[in-house]
C-alpha cells in the first residue's frame, strides 16, 4: 500500500518542474491544455519499496547483464548531444561579413576578471576552471592546482583521489573549493559490446578542499552521477542520478560464441538475480569522510523514498544541499524519487529537475528507464522544489508535450515558469507558461506552431520577451511576447541562413547568436556569430561573422562562452584556437586568434584576467594580451 507523501518531507525529484504563483485563470476561449496528473508517492516501508523495484526492474534487464529501457536502449550512463551531428572542423579561415576594422575594444580594468557563464545572475555551476580574480583553480595531474591570478605561478597542489582528471569540476566558495569527481569501480572491465554504467557502477566523488590549509578537509561518496549542481552564496544543491546496484554477470567468451542458445538462460538467470536482490541494491546511501577521517554511511529512509503516482521506474533522483562553510557531512538527509533527472535549472529558492517520459526521439539517457509503460508522444515532465535555506521542499509537478533541449529551455518570471520544447511527432516547437496551482503545476497559456518541420536550437528569455531559434535548412529567430501568461504570442520572426546553438544578451535590445552558417539546403558552412536588434518587435540583423571550417565549444557547451560587457571582448575557445572578436552595440569584428602548442587539441575554456586572456586545453595554459593578442606566457599542465 502506498500513501502520497507530505510535501514538506520531499528533497528530490526527476521531471519536468514548474513553480509559480496562481494567477487569474485564462479566457474560455484560450483554454490551456490538459496536463497529467502526475503526483509524487511514497513507500509504506522497506518491504513495499523492494517488492516495487525488483518488479519494475526485473523486464527491464538482458541477458547482457545490463539495464534497458525496453527499447534496447541501454544504460551507458551519457548523454547524446543534440548538435551531436557536427562534424569536428578543424582549421580554416576567416571570413568578416561586416565593414567594422578589427580594432581591439577599450580595456577593461586591471583588476577585471571573468567567472563563469550561468544561466541565472548569482547561481553558480559548476565548471572545469574557476577564479576568483587572484588565483586561478583547476584539475590536472591528478591534483587541484591553484595558480596565481597576476603571474600564472603554481602556488598549490593538492593530491586529490583517483579518478580525478582534467576537465574535473568545481566550485567556489571562499577559501573553500568543490572538487565532483566520478569514479569507476575498477573491478569493471571495459569491452566490446557494453561498458559500465557509473549509476551502477560509479560514484559520486565529491572532495571540500581547505585552500588556506591546502588540504582535504571532507569526502561525500555517491552511488551514481552528478546530474549538475548549483551553488548560491555558499549552499550547494547536488542532483544525483542513478540505478540499482545489481551485481549481474556478463557472458563469457563461449556464451557470445552459441549466443541463441546461451541468451535465453542467462536471461532467466539475471532475471531471478533481480527477482532475488537485496534492499541495499535498490535504497539509496552516500558515504560522508569528515576531518577525523573516519567514513560513515547514510541510508535513505524507505518512507522518503517516492516515485510519480503514474510511473514505476528504477532509476532515481537524489538532490543533497549542504553549507560548503562546514564539513560535508552536516547535511539534511537526502529524499530520493523513482525516475530520472536529466536538465537542471536553478534560480536562487527554486530548484527544477527534469526528465523525458515516452518515445526516444532525439537521444537516449538513463532516465528513460522511468517512463510509462506505452507512449508515442514524447514529453517532459518538471518536478520543483522550493529551498529555505538548505532544506529542499516539494512543491509541485507538471508536463508538457515535446522535449528540451538544455537548461536555457526554462525560465522562471515572476512567479511562472517558461518551458520551450519540440515536439517531434508534430515537428514543431512550442512554449508554455506553467503556474502552482496547489501541488499542481497548471498550464496558464501557450504558443505553438514555431519552426513546422524544423526542432530548437538555442532559446533565451529576457524579461517578458522570448527568444526561439528553430532550423532544418533556414533559421527562423522567433521573437515572442509573454507579457500576458494566458495569452502568448509571437511577435515577429526573422529568416537566415545557419542557426544560432547559443543566444547571449550583450546590451539592451541586442542579442548575440552563436552557431553554424549553411547554404540555403542547410549543409553546414562553418561557424557564425550574428547580432540581433530585438529592441522591436520583429528582429533584424545587424552583423555577421563567419569563419569556415571552425565549430566552437559554445555551440554545445555555454560555459565555455566568454563575453565582457565593458568592452564588448568576446572569447570563444574551438578545435586548436581561440576566436577572439569584438562585438558592439552594432557591430561584430573578428581581432584575431589565439593558437596552442599542440595540435588536434581542443581548446575548452577562457578567462579574462587583469588585461590578459587566459585559455586553457589538455596539455597546458596560454595567457595572451588582451589588448595586442600576443603570446604573454605557455604554462605546461602535468598529466598523469
Amino acid at each position: 500500500m502506498r500513501r502520497t507523501l507530505p510535501l514538506a518531507a520531499l528533497l528530490l525529484v526527476p521531471g519536468l518542474v514548474l513553480a509559480a504563483l496562481a494567477a487569474s485563470p485564462p479566457p474560455p476561449d484560450e483554454a490551456p491544455v490538459e496536463l497529467p496528473e502526475i503526483g509524487l508517492v511514497s513507500y509504506s516501508g522497506c518491504d513495499d519499496l523492494l517488492d516495487s523495484l525488483r518488479a519494475a526492474a526485473t523486464p527491464l534487464v538482458d541477458a547482457y547483464g545490463t539495464l534497458s529501457n525496453g527499447d534496447g536502449v541501454h544504460l551507458d550512463g551519457s548523454l547524446v548531444r543534440r548538435n551531436g551531428f557536427f562534424d569536428m572542423l578543424a582549421g580554416g579561415t576567416a571570413e568578416l561579413q561586416s565593414d567594422v576594422a578589427m580594432s581591439a575594444p577599450a580595456p577593461a580594468a586591471d583588476n577585471a576578471y571573468s567567472t563563469t557563464n550561468v544561466h541565472v545572475a548569482g547561481v553558480d555551476e559548476p565548471d572545469e576552471v574557476k577564479t576568483d580574480g587572484t588565483r586561478v583553480l583547476l584539475v590536472a595531474g591528478g591534483a587541484l592546482r591553484v595558480l596565481d591570478a597576476r603571474t600564472g605561478a603554481t602556488t598549490a597542489e593538492i593530491d586529490l583521489p583517483e579518478g580525478f582528471e582534467r576537465g574535473t569540476r568545481l566550485l567556489l566558495n571562499g577559501d573553500t573549493a568543490l572538487v565532483l569527481g566520478t569514479t569507476v569501480d575498477p573491478r569493471i572491465a571495459f569491452d566490446d559490446f557494453a561498458g559500465p554504467y557509473p549509476g551502477m557502477y560509479g560514484s559520486l566523488h565529491a572532495v571540500q578542499v581547505d585552500l588556506q590549509m591546502r588540504k582535504i578537509v571532507s569526502e561525500l561518496e555517491v552511488p551514481g552521477n552528478l546530474v549538475d549542481a548549483r551553488q548560491v552564496g555558499s549552499t550547494v544543491r547536488l542532483v544525483l542520478g542513478s540505478v540499482p546496484r545489481l551485481d549481474l554477470p556478463r557472458p563469457k567468451k563461449r556464451d557470445l560464441r552459441r549466443w541463441e542458445e546461451a541468451e535465453p538462460r542467462l536471461l532467466k538467470h539475471n532475471r531471478e538475480l533481480v527477482q532475488n536482490a537485496p534492499l541495499a541494491a535498490f535504497q539509496p546511501s552516500y558515504t560522508v569522510t569528515g576531518p577525523e577521517g573516519s567514513p560513515v554511511t547514510h541510508q535513505v529512509p524507505c518512507d522518503r523514498i517516492s516515485h510519480p503516482a503514474k510511473a514505476d521506474g528504477v532509476s532515481m533522483t537524489t538532490i543533497l544541499a549542504f553549507d560548503l562553510t562546514r564539513p560535508l557531512g552536516e547535511t539534511s538527509p537526502a529524499t530520493v524519487v523513482s525516475g530520472g533527472g536529466e536538465t537542471v535549472y536553478g534560480t536562487a529558492d527554486s530548484l527544477y529537475v527534469t526528465e523525458t517520459v515516452g518515445a526516444d526521439v532525439f537521444y537516449a539517457e538513463p532516465a528513460q528507464l522511468s517512463r510509462p509503460e506505452s507512449s508515442e508522444v514524447a514529453s517532459t515532465r518538471v518536478h520543483r522544489f522550493a529551498f529555505t535555506g538548505q532544506e529542499p521542499r516539494y512543491t509541485g509537478s507538471g508536463e508538457v508535450p515535446g522535449l528540451l533541449l538544455n537548461q536555457y529551455s526554462l525560465s522562471e518570471h515572476e512567479g511562472n515558469l517558461r518551458v520551450a520544447v519540440t515536439d517531434a511527432m508534430q515537428e514543431e516547437s512550442s512554449v508554455h507558461i506553467l503556474s502552482t496551482q496547489g501541488t499542481e503545476l497548471k498550464e496558464l497559456g501557450a504558443i505553438g506552431g514555431l519552426g513546422k518541420d524544423e526542432r530548437i536550437y538555442s532559446v533565451r528569455f529576457i524579461g517578458d520577451r522570448g527568444y526561439v531559434v528553430t532550423f532544418r535548412q533556414v533559421d527562423p529567430l522567433y521573437t515572442l511576447d509573454l507579457s500576458d501568461p494566458a495569452a502568448p504570442r509571437a511577435l515577429g520572426e526573422l529568416k537566415i541562413t545557419g542557426f544560432s546553438a547559443y543566444l547571449h544578451p550583450t546590451a539592451d535590445g541586442r542579442l548575440l547568436g552563436i552557431g553554424q552558417e549553411a547554404d540555403r539546403q542547410g549543409r553546414i558552412q562553418g561557424f557564425q556569430a550574428s547580432l540581433f536588434d530585438v529592441s522591436g518587435d520583429s528582429p533584424t540583423r545587424l552583423s555577421q561573422l563567419h569563419v569556415k571550417n571552425v565549430q566552437t565549444v559554445v555551440e554545445h557547451d555555454a560555459h565555455g562562452f566568454l563575453f565582457l560587457p565593458e568592452t564588448g571582448l568576446t572569447v570563444l575557445p574551438a578545435f586548436e584556437k581561440t576566436l577572439v572578436l569584438s562585438v558592439t552595440s552594432e557591430k561584430i569584428a573578428l581581432l584575431g586568434e589565439i593558437t596552442h602548442p599542440r595540435k588536434h587539441e581542443m581548446v575548452g575554456r577562457a578567462v579574462y584576467l587583469g588585461g590578459s586572456v587566459w585559455t586553457f586545453s589538455e596539455s597546458g595554459i596560454k595567457i595572451t594580451d588582451a589588448a595586442t593578442l600576443q603570446s604573454k606566457a605557455w604554462i605546461r599542465l602535468p598529466q598523469r
